[in-house]
């Protein structure tokens, strides 16, 4: 798909994740069409003709929109599965009428086994996600498009690991620990201060979702950071970004250090050359500086 004669609807776009797709879009030269809650509350059911309005005749989709849940932001079952369940399969319902591409951003909580090491797309996967509800949207999403992919819906799905980005949730650990460096606090660490998670940075995930168009590949892909980082280790990256702030490790690190989502990334590196690009320094460094790309 040429991207730079093509109109690219992104749902989602003023989040963390949209915004990154955006920038990364327009700079391949697509003409971007941004949606957010204002134009469609995801939540709420639209018809195919509804849909054609706010959509525009958009060559593709990249559906990055979704109700989270937070402390600051209680979500019922309902509002989640209406939004991320209800309102996936109403996008593709349209992107399948019109013959339209879709790529979905999942995520890799569906995966049955986030501490095994190489996880594959093939690999089992749960309806008791760590992230709880949320994740069962995520999985399900994933679910009520299969039918529609076997009709025939340009379909690709990208599970990323946690994803972090300008913009960020101070409800989400990278976010949270900005806030406490930027006051000149102490991040106070609890143990075991060595767990590891693979943090792919939001311009990675909005780079591969412009390039599975670019390569027009319908198929579900992980993407990834290079590497896990500890707790401690992106603890110490948010004081370095922000210059001030302390990291206080435990006295005892007790427990065994968990490592979750050490994803294979290979199919989506031979299907459309993906490769992260965005280490973890560089990475905390512009999400405090706001940067997308």
């Amino acid at each position: 798909m040429n991207l730079g004669s093509q109109s690219i609807a992104v749902t989602g776009a003023s989040g963390m994740t949209g915004s990154h797709v955006v920038a990364a879009l327009r700079e391949a030269g697509a003409d971007c069409l941004q949606i957010g809650r204002t134009q469609w509350d995801l939540a709420q059911w639209i018809t195919i003709d509804g849909l054609d309005a706010i959509l525009k005749g958009a060559a593709a989709v990249v559906h990055c929109g979704a109700h989270v849940p937070s402390p600051a932001h209680v979500l019922s079952r309902k509002d989640v599965f209406e939004a991320n369940v209800r309102g996936v399969l109403c996008l593709g319902e349209w992107c399948l009428l019109r013959g339209r591409a879709l790529v979905l951003i999942s995520g890799a909580t569906v995966y049955a086994q986030p501490e095994d090491a190489g996880i594959k797309e093939t690999d089992p996967l749960t309806a008791h996600p760590v992230s709880g509800f949320y994740g069962v949207s995520k999985l399900l999403a994933e679910q009520v498009l299969a039918p529609l992919q076997d009709a025939g819906l340009r379909l690709a799905i990208l599970r990323p690991s946690s994803i972090y980005g300008a913009g960020i949730s101070p409800a989400r650990m990278v976010g949270s620990f900005l806030e406490k460096a930027s006051t000149g606090g102490d991040i106070v660490l609890k143990p075991p201060a060595e767990d590891a998670i693979n943090m792919v940075h939001a311009a990675d995930v909005a780079a591969a979702a412009v390039r599975v168009l670019e390569a027009e590949q319908w198929d579900t892909f992980n993407i990834a950071a290079a590497e896990l980082s500890t707790v401690a280790e992106i603890a110490e990256a948010c004081v370095a970004a922000v210059g001030k702030g302390r990291v206080v490790r435990p006295a005892t690190n007790t427990g065994t250090p968990h490592r979750r989502y050490q994803l294979d990334c290979s199919k989506a590196s031979s299907s459309f050359g993906f490769r992260p690009r965005v280490g973890l320094a560089e990475g905390v460094r512009r999400t405090w500086a706001r940067q997308l790309i």
